[in-house]
């Protein structure tokens, strides 16, 4: 004798076990989304605050550059002068790369290393040094008063291949290419 109720509760426990497995498959899309969503604006929270400790950092750095570069000037032999705006340098490149900010971190990088090669290659430092890293200051203060410009790039590019060119005859310099950032 067969129960009636069996096919019955059969037919129940099979509609329930499609119903569950619905809404588990629902749920799991909603939380594999949420998850996504909530990591992408952790990492974007994460990149907006590492500029921002770059901004305040590098804003306090710059300011201190005046005073550097005019002992600098006063004595171009002093090495102490001298390696303390390359120290500022050096910093604003890591800080700048740490946050992602290349533009700025490759500006930075080429002036150090300008500086190094004129160091040891014991060229004379002039007006004509000490004029091209002004300006450099003077744009790096533009550009990081807003880190992540799109024209950060064009503004740090006609610096930066003076910069890689600064040795080379003037007459090689007008014929180049346009030289690629350097990066470590």
């Amino acid at each position: 004798v067969e129960n009636p109720l069996a096919h019955e509760n059969d037919d129940q426990a099979a509609e329930i076990s499609q119903r569950l497995l619905h809404y588990f498959e629902a749920t799991e899309e909603v939380v594999e989304e949420t998850a996504e969503e909530v990591v992408e604006e952790t990492a974007e929270e994460v990149v907006d605050e590492l500029v921002e400790i770059f901004r305040e950092e590098a804003i306090d750095l710059l300011s201190r550059f005046n005073e550097s570069l005019e002992n600098w000037r006063s004595a171009p032999d002093d090495e102490e002068a001298s390696t303390e705006i390359k120290r500022l340098f050096h910093t604003i490149k890591g800080s700048a790369r740490m946050a992602g900010v290349n533009a700025i971190g490759d500006l930075a990088h080429n002036t150090e290393s300008v500086l190094d090669q004129t160091e040891r290659t014991e060229n004379v430092v002039d007006d004509k040094v000490f004029d091209l890293v002004e300006e450099v200051h003077d744009t790096l203060q533009m550009m990081v008063e807003n880190p992540l410009a799109s024209d950060n790039d064009a503004q740090a590019g006609n610096l930066n291949r003076r910069l890689l060119s600064y040795f080379e005859p003037a007459e090689h310099v007008a014929d180049s290419e346009e030289p690629e950032a350097v990066t470590e």
